[in-house]
């Protein structure tokens, strides 16, 4: 399961990764699961750190940008198949201060005699999450 901070919350969310987001990269609130801060603090401690930062390139931008978002998603994806029954992973980044986004280089390269683009995305700063695990 993966969880997010949402104010004094922390909620179950799900990735919510869309080609075209161009802004932060997305989770959407499950109805399902939440704890107050306090008590989330209380039952769990962190027992690993990861960070993801994907990046993709190519000549069709939409083509790139939604590679990345495959990718971050699969890589967390991976990690949350291998956690115990009684770990999480939380959403370490914090909205308005360091949480993810697209980011773009544009470069004009001449192919066969005529210019065209060649993009490259990454996630920037890097999505990092916490496996919690609960405690007793």
């Amino acid at each position: 399961m993966i969880v997010r901070r949402y104010g004094d919350q922390v909620e179950a969310v799900r990735p919510n990764f869309k080609s075209h987001a161009l802004s932060e990269i997305g989770f959407q609130r499950e109805e399902d699961w939440s704890l107050s801060t306090d008590e989330f603090e209380r039952r769990y401690r962190k027992v690993e750190e990861r960070e993801f930062s994907p990046e993709a390139e190519g000549w069709v931008q939409s083509e790139v940008e939604a590679e990345v978002l495959k990718r971050l998603e699969s890589e967390l994806s991976e990690l949350e198949s291998h956690l115990a029954d009684e770990e999480v992973l939380l959403v370490e980044n914090r909205s308005g201060v360091d949480y993810p986004k697209l980011r773009e280089h544009r470069k004009t390269v001449v192919v066969e005699g005529r210019n065209r683009y060649h993009f490259r995305r990454w996630v920037e700063p890097p999505l990092s999450v916490g496996v919690y695990r609960r405690e007793g």
